[in-house]
């Protein structure tokens, strides 16, 4: 506040919907104004650095927006506009030319899923990757894991995703899922196979229906991106133990959060086969670049 008052003239978010009256807005309770390159300093002040570090680069896809809340009985509706950021290396530029995608994940979704954060783009060509070599005696990736790497990420479609899953128990820790699609499943497959070997992992893997679930080797950022980056401290470790295919998508996770979130797809407890959440999704955007979804029921 201080410093609002010591510089007057200094532009705010308002300044951006300067022609808008947000006084003679139809159908509108209310306006939200949000100015997208503050927060993330923002939100330092509700949760720790690391709790939000993952999602800070998604407030990089828009630099402000007008959002106005109407009240319609027990729900409240959002709905407005936001501009582009134009700064140099943020999501909105890496984007730039990839379509808008529909949700495909909803056969795929937990009953459980608590957050879902779905971008619609291929982890290739929005973050450009180049897994750090490791040293193999004088040799350096000798037995090329790093191609192996680059060619399983081109294999990834147009869209990507992050799932968090209700715990399962009082006191055990909530299940996190990467999601990535693969047009030609047969392809990723064969690359994945490819990773097992050079790494020399055990061909043995786990069954639950008709999945297989194999062990992997490789961290989630090296194929996915920031996106999918582990969202807790490096020592608690961030790989991905395990990665099963379910349908045209690679579904990354440990191997006990794997189980349990086959076992909801193989009994059917999934979005797609939930008449209520079917009937939710139906008035969503049918195509979007970001999409946030969040149960409140399965967050506590």
């Amino acid at each position: 506040v201080v410093r609002r008052l010591a510089h007057p003239e200094t532009p705010t978010v308002l300044a951006a919907f300067g022609s808008t009256d947000l006084l003679k807005q139809r159908g509108v309770d209310a306006s939200l104004l949000v100015n997208y390159r503050r927060l993330p300093q923002f939100l330092d002040v509700l949760f720790r650095r690391e709790a939000h570090g993952q999602f800070d680069q998604l407030a990089g896809l828009v630099s402000e927006g007008l959002l106005g809340v109407k009240l319609a009985g027990s729900r409240a509706q959002l709905q407005g506009f936001s501009n582009p950021e134009t700064a140099r290396g943020t999501l909105q530029q890496r984007l730039r030319g990839q379509p808008t995608q529909p949700l495909g994940l909803t056969g795929l979704l937990s009953t459980r899923t608590a957050l879902l954060v779905h971008l619609a783009a291929a982890p290739a060509r929005t973050w450009p990757y180049r897994a750090r070599p490791r040293p193999v005696g004088p040799l350096v990736d000798s037995l090329g894991r790093n191609a192996a790497l680059d060619s399983l990420r081109a294999t990834f479609g147009g869209e990507m995703a992050v799932a968090y899953l209700a715990a399962v128990g009082a006191g055990s820790r909530p299940g996190r899922l990467g999601l990535v699609r693969c047009p030609v499943p047969a392809r990723t497959a064969r690359w994945l196979a490819r990773l097992r070997r050079i790494d020399g992992s055990s061909p043995a893997f786990t069954k639950v229906g008709p999945y297989e679930i194999h062990p992997v080797g490789f961290q989630e950022a090296a194929v996915l991106g920031p996106l999918l980056a582990a969202a807790r401290p490096a020592a608690v470790g961030v790989t991905a133990s395990a990665g099963v295919l379910v349908g045209n998508y690679l579904v990354l996770s440990d191997e006990l959060t794997l189980n349990a979130y086959l076992a909801d797809v193989v009994a059917g407890r999934t979005w797609a086969q939930t008449p209520a959440q079917v009937a939710f999704l139906q008035e969503t955007l049918p195509r979007a670049r970001l999409s946030i979804f969040v149960d409140t029921r399965n967050s506590w």
